[in-house]
């Protein structure tokens, strides 16, 4: 779904300025590192981080759960949503597509909910940088009804809220990824050892600027979700409508009568560079849902 991409890439670029380029807004609201922030070299990940920035290891911030496992007759239709490997395109976002449905049984301790953070644990293939999905992870969009599950091949990461998008998006960047398929192990079939993935050292910001980050990302979120919702909707009228137009049943009247418009407007802080101040770019999406009065023959 182009939208959907415009929206991802939107915010992968935040993340970027935020907390790979330090340009994250100062109390200014000028970009920090590019506007003079001081900058600290650290010893531990042996590179330069924001004054007042701590170090940690993953492991501390983080407690993961195991989702459930299955077998074939457990997810032969009915049931709930699963999420798992089919779950997880490429870049590391939601895959709608690739849901399961599980109808075996469950703990409460194995609900999913919108806008927790899970994480692939498997890898099925060797280790091919530019298709593997092992360690990435995003946030559940917003698009079931009910509870949700998830396979053992995805851990659920237990955390504040504050560090869910901030994790999602380190997950999904080059060093990170590099740095899981280094934690795997098996010989078919990869699995990430958590033991050596815990230590991973990463740079953590401050709560603040982590909850700024957090809500911009949820925002975003629940407007893929939206869309999501709405694509399934046409989808399902297309598939209905397509035979009854193919066999005669119905026509298509072209003086279309009514519209609708779904218009989703996303204010997110981003900095220009050229001339130091910040501003807020607002990028409109909206796209047209048009009725087609039918007549029955």
């Amino acid at each position: 779904m182009p939208i959907n991409d415009n929206l991802e890439e939107m915010a992968k670029q935040l993340y970027d300025y935020w907390f790979v380029q330090f340009d994250f807004p100062n109390e200014e609201g000028m970009p920090y590192k590019s506007s003079g922030g001081e900058m600290v070299w650290n010893e531990k990940l042996k590179r330069e981080i924001p004054k007042g920035w701590e170090v940690k290891h993953l492991g501390d911030i983080i407690e993961t759960n195991r989702g459930i496992s299955y077998n074939t007759s457990s997810i032969s239709g009915g049931g709930v949503p699963m999420i798992n490997l089919a779950s997880f395109n490429v870049n590391g976002t939601y895959k709608d597509a690739g849901i399961k449905t599980y109808n075996g049984s469950y703990t409460k301790e194995k609900v999913l909910k919108p806008f927790d953070l899970v994480l692939c644990n498997t890898q099925q293939t060797a280790i091919d940088f530019s298709k593997d999905i092992i360690g990435k992870a995003f946030l559940v969009p917003d698009v079931f009804e009910g509870d949700i599950v998830s396979s053992h091949h995805i851990n659920t990461i237990k955390t504040e809220d504050y560090y869910k998008a901030y994790i999602a998006y380190l997950s999904n960047t080059s060093h990170f990824h590099k740095y899981a398929a280094g934690c795997c192990s098996g010989t078919n079939i990869l699995g990430l050892d958590f033991n050596s993935f815990s230590q991973y050292k990463m740079e953590i910001p401050p709560v603040y600027l982590l909850e700024e980050f957090q809500k911009i990302i949820i925002d975003i979120v629940k407007r893929e979700s939206v869309i999501i919702k709405e694509n399934k909707t046409l989808t399902k009228l297309r598939d209905e409508l397509l035979p009854l137009l193919m066999n005669g049943q119905a026509s298509v009247n072209y003086h279309l009568s009514a519209s609708t418009s779904i218009s989703f407007d996303i204010s997110v802080l981003f900095l220009n560079f050229t001339n130091g101040n910040s501003l807020y770019k607002i990028i409109s999406f909206d796209y047209q849902c048009f009725a087609l009065p039918l007549h029955s023959k």
